[in-house]
């Protein structure tokens, strides 16, 4: 007997679904309550690292931001973060922040990831409106479509499509810049030599059939990059690669491995500023302090 996609079969042969499950609806009610405790300790502690940067004379940081889709229920929040970064940030093109000089005010890319038309039509009228530039990553093998990679059940971008050729050539001559999201979206660290050979030069091969020019930058999917990736994507041509860890952009950060800060179209004003100033690379610190601290749990649990 086929089981149903939404659901599992019981010993009896009746379909038992989420929502009829009480135990399914506690598990998801206490992982969101989870999420939404470790999401303010991170806001919470953001703020205070921003005091901290400000104290110690880092204000003007380089940051890199990510979104992915951008519906146009959340256009006026996504209108207010491109206000702030206008009125208060120095916006530069992804290839531009690794060289970017500093100045009195932070150093701002942002960038979009997956190609979703949903940014085509609320975002980039708003971004020309306040005169700001972006880049955005494509997966190639999948333009002018609905997206064939595997998303969580929840995630808000599952009804999207990714542009197509003429979407995309129209962004390239208005001065946003194109880049690789690999072919296949797919996570490159997992691949042979051979497949992930093919992911990173057919992606750009694609690109440049699209566009009539050679693309330089590549967004790594899920952040799936390690040394053998980076090392194959310079060989492939490409000059910067971006990730998805909020790392700091500087002279020491190499030029295919520059950090990013995910954000949401979703995101509070406050939330945003925090995050396009830097504050949100003290997650990678609460991240070391979380492996340091459970190494002695393991050795009680390993003790047992």
């Amino acid at each position: 007997m086929q089981t149903p996609a939404n659901g599992n079969l019981s010993s009896q042969g009746q379909t038992v679904t989420a929502v009829d499950n009480p135990s399914a609806r506690s598990g998801k009610a206490v992982a969101r309550l989870l999420s939404l405790t470790k999401e303010a300790v991170i806001l919470v502690c953001a703020a205070l690292y921003s005091r901290y940067l400000w104290l110690t004379g880092r204000r003007f940081p380089k940051v890199v931001i990510y979104y992915h889709g951008v519906p146009a229920r959340w256009s006026e929040r996504f209108r207010r973060h491109m206000s702030f970064l206008a009125q208060h940030c120095n916006v530069v093109k992804p290839s531009e922040i690794h060289g970017a000089l500093p100045v009195n005010r932070p150093t701002v890319a942002i960038t979009f990831d997956d190609g979703f038309v949903s940014v085509e039509e609320t975002a980039v009228p708003i971004l020309q409106e306040l005169n700001l530039v972006a880049g955005l990553f494509i997966p190639s093998g999948n333009l002018d479509g609905h997206p064939k990679w595997r998303m969580p059940e929840d995630s808000p971008d599952r009804g999207e499509r990714v542009m197509g050729p003429a979407q995309l050539r129209k962004l390239d001559t208005q001065g946003f810049e194109i880049g690789s999201h690999s072919l296949s979206h797919v996570e490159l660290a997992s691949l042979g030599d051979e497949q992930l050979q093919i992911e990173l030069t057919r992606s750009k091969q694609v690109l440049k059939e699209v566009l009539g020019h050679e693309v330089r930058a590549i967004s790594y999917p899920h952040g799936s990059c390690d040394e053998r990736v980076r090392r194959t994507a310079e060989q492939s041509g490409y000059r910067f690669g971006f990730t998805i860890e909020p790392e700091p952009v500087d002279a020491s950060c190499p030029s295919l491995l520059i950090g990013r800060v995910a954000v949401s179209p979703e995101d509070s004003l406050f939330k945003f500023r925090l995050k396009a100033t830097g504050a949100y690379q003290v997650h990678k610190h609460l991240m070391s302090l979380k492996r340091v601290a459970t190494v002695p749990l393991r050795r009680i649990r390993a003790g047992r």
